[in-house]
């Protein structure tokens, strides 16, 4: 009985939660009042509630924009294991928004995100890895990481897989024409 009553507060929270987020992202004026239900959700550690309200923060959508309190909501509900806070948390890492830049961060997060089907996070990982933002360039993760953000319907990452396939199918045409003119001119 007990686990059916929290089931229901935990959809009854969740609905109320994409409710308010839905309109804020549709535009609509956030409310003080929508601002305060999702302070008290995110106090209760409702997850999705603390994603939303470090939306809220770091866009200035109903308060005044707080980078460093949109950081620490986003960590609270990553902690907890929210897939799109750690995202989220690799985005602030990456840019150094409520934090540091710390490049090493970004990539665990988006790591964390990734190997939990993340879309996004595949997709900047192999971003990161394409520009070598640790150390060098990685084409090979790099391809691996928009590969399977491709197969998962990134759009962005179906046409960096072209270009690699474009790429290396270039290189092998190159690669035969140069031998091939090589074989000839050594028969003449």
């Amino acid at each position: 009985m007990e686990a059916k009553i929290l089931e229901n507060n935990k959809q009854l929270t969740t609905n109320v939660t994409d409710e308010l987020f839905d309109s804020i992202m549709n535009g609509d004026n956030v409310s003080p009042e929508k601002i305060i239900e999702l302070q008290k959700l995110a106090e209760e550690n409702n997850l999705e509630a603390q994603y939303h309200l470090a939306f809220c923060y770091q866009n200035e959508k109903g308060v005044e924009e707080n980078q460093e309190e949109a950081f620490k909501l986003y960590t609270s509900a990553a902690n907890a294991g929210h897939v799109p806070s750690l995202f989220q948390l690799g985005l602030c890492y990456e840019n150094g928004e409520g934090c540091y830049i710390n490049d090493q961060k970004a990539i665990e997060y988006y790591t964390l995100a990734a190997n939990k089907g993340n879309v996004d996070a595949l997709y900047c990982l192999a971003v990161c890895y394409e520009n070598g933002t640790l150390d060098e360039q990685d084409h090979q993760k790099a391809f691996k990481y928009y590969k399977l953000a491709a197969d998962a319907g990134c759009i962005n990452s179906q046409y960096k897989v072209q270009q690699y396939i474009k790429a290396v199918s270039n290189v092998s045409s190159y690669t035969k024409n140069k031998y091939k003119t090589i074989d000839e001119s050594l028969k003449s």
